[in-house]
């Protein structure tokens, strides 16, 4: 009984504790989108007199991005991340840097043909009205090709 009763309200701190640290957290997202409407710019010195604790914010939101994408234990979530680049938010360049994944040729290449094969069905679309391309169209073989393989995928 006492066991149950302790887990009970454990239970209860560690769901108070969450919710604060949440209202917290948007709490200083606000004050972050009050400064971005004011100054038109996210980018805080680390050091930054006018307001400490929102500079200390934004270099901890940085360290706990860093971990996550390092798949460390992390505060950061995917809703944090696009709540802060909605507003503006952008992460440090090393950062990026290093979590943006580097393309090879090849990606380039494919990516750019894809890229073709959508502007052809664009204009087919155009034209005809509507999407539905032939998988054996003989005016444009392989873009009957790639939308069967979209439709695929």
């Amino acid at each position: 009984m006492q066991t149950r009763r302790q887990a009970y309200k454990l239970g209860q701190n560690c769901e108070s504790q969450e919710r604060s640290s949440t209202k917290q957290w948007t709490d200083q997202l606000k004050v972050l989108q009050k400064f971005m409407s004011q100054e038109g710019h996210c980018d805080l010195p680390q050091i930054y007199n006018k307001n400490p604790k929102l500079a200390s914010w934004i270099k901890t939101q940085r360290y706990q991005y860093e971990r996550l994408m390092n798949d460390e234990e992390s505060t950061m979530t995917d809703e944090r991340i696009q709540a802060l680049e909605n507003i503006g938010f952008e992460w440090s360049e090393a950062l990026q840097s290093r979590f943006t994944p580097r393309r090879s040729k090849k990606q380039d290449s494919r990516s750019k043909r894809w890229m073709q094969r959508l502007e052809e069905l664009k204009d087919f679309k155009s034209r005809e009205g509507h999407c539905n391309v032939p998988q054996r169209y003989d005016d444009n073989p392989c873009l009957g090709t790639w939308v069967n393989t979209q439709r695929r995928q």
